[in-house]
């Protein structure tokens, strides 16, 4: 409606949707809205019409003015004939008026199809969005939207001069579709749609789409903006802030005396979001937008930089990396992955068809975990699949930094990742940057502490104020668990900070990083053995990508009694983690060259390795290891190393099919102990008895060494050893026909195992509970619990205990005589797909179905 004279009877008619049962009270609040503001509201509620449905609600809707959608839970009726609901089909027809969408939360039992129709509602840049929680809130959102719709657009009287108003600033079109950050898009959008903050700031490193997300969430609220959303892109070389936006926008000429306060004029009633980009680039020029914000009071800022601007009432927001695949999810998870889902779409845009799917979703998923979901890195290598196949890709991906961009508009940059990553050192000073590149040695998340110590700086307060400044610039990420904060590096950002080291400084870094991560683990390792045993595993759990990386630099220097005192002090941590296979691997290495160490620490060593090797049933290596540990801890009077020693051979010769010697070692074990008073070796050589016990069938007149063996394990607060006890006791129980004390005592062990992340122990008491579950008939269910601890064991590279390979073989026959190749198959292969936890959960669940037990652990 433009020029001419509005007449009284001149009403707008704003149609109103939505289900009518459902939302019957707040169909009547919009009503009252409508009308007062003397519109006409049309809500569809009119009797029998000689028309159909259809035809009528279209019709009143093409002679309506707005559109007002009111959404809760239900998607509304599908007529025959149609594929979707008159509540879509009228959002649908609303294209190209003006759109008033209105939420109602909470929603808990929201209709799929329903929410599928509210994600295009968010994803589209001409809608206003906002939620409510009661009709008398609907009715104040509505009657105040609709009075500033009107004022903006319908109402707007001609004043007969002829004269052009400020322009309206337009976002830069996209060149490419938005990918993922859903959740935190609409975040965005919520942040610079309400009254405060003025000042909102993206942060993160350089790569990873903090200008492609800036400018899809001006998009989206560009409606909310009368006076348009401007793009500024600032550089270290332009003139200042205010010079730049002028120029930029297209301001009328600045004064030469106060440019500030010319910009700051024409800004000074603009309803208008400016976009600064790349602000990191004149960080020196902050207070510039503080300036600009104090004058024009209307104006909001919406900045990325790789570093805050710190200015009071600024809020940062954080940007991260795409998320990526967890290592072996399956294809629809691969599928749902963000970092995937870019990579796909780039890639498919120069090779024309690619998709991803069943055949290369495994290479593409490791190509992106690799990549950390930098969506820069993402770009740059699916720019490759336009020569390579992403198998090859994901092969030969040692080194991404200096791969090319192949589009020529991109900034110099981001040309590759090394010149995005020069870009963001060079506004370090000296000292900083030498900082961040010895910090690239860390291979996991850091404390400050070890900071410390890698970076040879005098004085927490030093180490604190450069790790600070490494955050604020995005190239450290920082995180709090537990209290405590870690540092962390994306691995392009680590292989970066790496190769600005010069060798001679490479060797050092290692050598200290080697040295804290060898005390600490040691240190920490004493606490592995009886009540702080749970603390110390989550303490390693943090550390031992680092520990790991120690132990190789030490092997590389050749410092084996160094690695023995390192693996005697984590043996069990390797056995309850699982970390089987990639410890024997240095232990094989160290003992290799050990031939010249003091008797101490080649027993030490020999022993680490020959309990790892037990655990692999490699008895031909473990048997002469723990025998010349044995034999060396007695020459230097190492009665804790002894003792332990012959607890590992009550498994060994068990496994040999030597019960006699086995259960001489056990006894010995026990006999050491209770002489030294040590209650905790002394739990853990009567848990090898009973798991020897259990494994050959023994269970008649053993009530009394079950019972032993629980209480101490319970005295000696070790959860590993508790654990394993109480599937030793619930196996007696079984053989003694009391299943349901049983299955208590089974489930108990298997939660343990659960919260505890063991893997090792875990698959034996999965092996007790499928024994428990085909004895009372669910003989399909035991299949399942078997599969998942096969897989368990296979993940971890060990293998089943030989005396109980006889009993799981007879029980699998048994099961697929009962059950038939078919249905026997089906539940191998459910089972085999499941995860500890979910094999776990499986294994509680038929218990708790077939006994009525409840885990209490």
């Amino acid at each position: 409606m433009s020029g001419g004279i509005l007449t009284p009877d001149q009403r707008l008619r704003v149609f109103v949707s939505s289900t009518m049962e459902e939302l019957a009270e707040e169909r009547r609040a919009a009503r009252r809205a409508v009308e007062r503001l003397e519109l006409a509201p049309v809500m569809f509620e009119l009797g029998a019409r000689p028309h159909p449905p259809r035809s009528l609600y279209l019709a009143y809707l093409r002679q309506s003015h707005v559109f007002v959608g009111l959404y809760w839970q239900r998607y509304g009726w599908v007529a025959p004939g149609m594929d979707i609901s008159g509540l879509e089909d009228e959002l649908r027809h609303s294209s190209g008026m003006p759109r008033l969408v209105y939420l109602k939360e909470p929603a808990p039992e929201l209709d799929t199809r329903l929410g599928t129709m509210l994600d295009s509602i968010r994803a589209a840049n001409d809608v206003s969005y906002k939620t409510f929680r009661t009709a008398e809130e609907l009715e104040s959102l509505l009657a105040a939207d609709l009075a500033v719709l009107l004022t903006e657009r319908f109402l707007a009287q001609p004043t007969g001069v002829d004269e052009e108003g400020p322009a309206r600033w337009t976002v830069p079109a996209p060149v490419s579709d938005f990918v993922g950050r859903g959740e935190q898009l609409d975040e965005l959008v919520r942040l610079l749609t309400q009254p405060e903050p003025r000042l909102v700031t993206l942060t993160g490193p350089g790569g990873v789409g903090k200008t492609r997300l800036a400018l899809e969430a001006g998009r989206r609220v560009a409606s909310r903006f009368p006076d348009g959303v401007g793009f500024v892109p600032l550089a270290p070389s332009g003139p200042s802030l205010v010079a730049t936006v002028a120029a930029t926008l297209r301001l009328p000429q600045l004064s030469a005396e106060r440019p500030d306060a010319s910009v700051a004029a024409e800004l000074l009633d603009r309803n208008a979001l400016l976009i600064l980009d790349n602000f990191e680039s004149v960080l020196g020029q902050a207070m510039e937008a503080g300036d600009l914000l104090a004058a024009a009071p209307r104006l909001r800022l919406l900045v990325t930089s790789r570093v805050a601007l710190r200015l009071t009432g600024e809020q940062e927001v954080g940007v991260a990396p795409l998320a990526v695949p967890d290592p072996g999810a399956g294809l629809s998870a691969v599928l749902e992955s963000e970092a995937v889902q870019l990579f796909a779409r780039r890639a498919a845009a120069v090779r024309y068809g690619f998709s991803v799917d069943e055949s290369n979703a495994e290479a593409v998923a490791r190509i992106c975990r690799r990549l950390d979901g930098l969506p820069l890195a993402i770009e740059l290598v699916a720019a490759r699949t336009a020569v390579m196949s992403v198998d090859e890709l994901a092969g030969q991906l040692v080194d991404v930094l200096d791969l090319p961009a192949r589009a020529r508009d991109v900034p110099a940059r981001q040309r590759t990742l090394r010149a995005t990553l020069d870009w963001s050192v060079a506004q370090l000073e000296r000292e900083e940057q030498r900082a961040f590149a010895r910090l690239g040695v860390f291979a996991a998340p850091f404390t400050a502490a070890a900071a410390a110590a890698v970076l040879s700086t005098e004085g927490t307060p030093d180490v604190l104020d450069l790790l600070a400044t490494l955050v604020d610039h995005s190239l450290l990420r920082p995180s709090i668990d537990a209290g405590e904060t870690r540092f962390s590096m994306l691995q392009t950002v680590r292989d970066y900070a790496r190769s600005r080291l010069e060798p001679t400084e490479t060797a050092d870094a290692l050598a200290r990083h080697a040295a804290y991560f060898q005390a600490l683990a040691v240190r920490t390792g004493e606490g592995l053995r009886g009540g702080r045993q749970r603390r110390a595993l989550e303490a390693l759990d943090a550390d031992i990508g680092n520990i790991q990386l120690a132990v190789e630099s030490l092997l590389a220097d050749n410092r084996q009694q160094t690695v023995a005192d390192v693996a005697w002090a984590l043996w069990l941590y390797c056995w309850a983690r699982g970390a089987i296979g990639v410890w024997r691997g240095w232990t094989r290495a160290a003992s290799a060259g050990a031939g010249a160490l003091p008797a101490r620490a080649r027993a030490r060593l020999l022993g680490a390795d020959g309990f790892l090797a037990m655990w692999q049933q490699d008895y031909d290596t473990a048997l002469p290891e723990l025998k010349e540990a044995l034999e060396l801890g007695r020459q230097v009077e190492d009665g804790s190393l002894v003792t332990l020693v012959d607890i590992a051979l009550v498994i060994v010769h068990g496994g040999m099919g030597d019960e006699a010697a086995a259960r001489a070692s056990g006894q010995e074990a026990l006999r050491l102990a209770r002489a030294a008073g040590d209650r905790w070796s002394e739990a853990y050589a009567l848990t090898g008895l009973g798991f020897l016990d259990v494994a050959l069938g023994r269970f008649a007149g053993r009530e009394g060494d079950v019972d032993a063996m629980l209480d101490a394990a319970r005295t000696c607060e070790d959860p590993v050893c508790l654990a394993i006890a109480l599937g030793n006791s619930g196996e007696l129980r079984l053989a003694m026909g009391d299943v349901a004390v049983a299955a208590e005592l089974i489930g108990d062990s298997l939660r343990m195992c659960d919260q505890l992340g063991m893997v090792y122990a875990g698959s034996y008491s999965l092996d007790s509970a499928a024994t428990l579950l085909a004895s009372v008939g669910e003989h399909a269910a035991a299949v399942r619990v078997q599969a998942a601890a096969q897989a368990a064991m296979q993940r971890i590279q060990a293998s089943w205990w030989q005396p109980r390979v006889a009993r799981r073989e007879s029980l699998l026959a048994d099961a697929r005589r009962r059950l038939g190749d078919t249905d026997y198959a089906a539940a191998w292969d459910g089972g085999s797909r499941l995860t500890l936890h979910a094999a776990v959960q499986a294994a509680t669940a038929a218990l708790q179905a077939k006994t009525g037990h409840v885990s209490t652990a």
